[in-house]
């Protein structure tokens, strides 16, 4: 079992078990991205950080999303740094899917059940664990996009499909992209052809050899 540590106010915590770790090459500009999904006693957690170089300069994004036991997104906090530029993005859904970003409501996103980076092959995880489709399955789902570099938020629909057991298409209906891309044992996408490619273990920072 997992260690149990005392949190402030006397609560009982359990670190959270990292599920899996992933890192991916950007191939249309210079970067990567490294993830982290873990399980907590809430629910779920991805976290993350990019760093890419877009036309109008290098930028760092840290990114970390939480989720109920459905995989239904309870928060996200997006923090974009380009040069000496900062931007910000704190989400909260209730469970009744109501939208509050930057303690503004969004009454576009009621009811949306997803939450997806532009720029990050991470969140198809998320969509992909809570939908649980099964091979051959498809599902349409209304998703709060996070576009790059400007955080800006748009309220799209998308579909997935699962062509086998760890093979998927995508759709954004929003806008007429279509990929396929391969996951892992526990959802975290492995290969992305055209835009993401995965790091090998032993060349992720840090990494300890085998």
């Amino acid at each position: 079992r997992r260690d149990v540590q005392e949190a402030p106010g006397g609560w009982s915590v359990s670190p959270p078990r990292v599920l899996g770790r992933a890192g991916w090459r950007y191939l249309r500009h210079p970067g990567t991205d490294r993830a982290t999904l873990s399980a907590t006693d809430d629910g779920f957690r991805l976290a993350g950080t990019a760093r890419l170089r877009f036309p109008d300069g290098a930028t760092q994004i840290r990114y970390a999303f939480a989720c109920d036991p459905e995989w239904r997104p309870q928060t996200a906090q997006v923090d974009l740094r380009q040069g000496r530029e900062k931007r910000f993005l704190h989400a909260e859904i209730s469970p009744d899917r109501k939208w509050t970003i930057d303690s503004f409501r969004h009454p576009e996103l009621r009811g949306f059940t997803d939450i997806d980076l532009s720029a990050s092959p991470s969140t198809n995880t998320l969509a992909l664990r809570r939908l649980a489709l099964p091979v051959g399955g498809s599902a349409e789902i209304d998703v709060a996009w996070i576009v790059f570099p400007d955080l800006e938020i748009r309220a799209v629909r998308q579909r997935y499909h699962r062509v086998s057991e760890r093979h998927y298409r995508y759709e954004g209906l929003h806008n007429g992209f279509v990929a396929e891309f391969d996951v892992d044992e526990v959802g975290l996408v492995t290969d992305y052809p055209d835009f993401w490619e995965q790091i090998p273990p032993s060349r992720r920072r840090g990494a300890r050899p085998r």
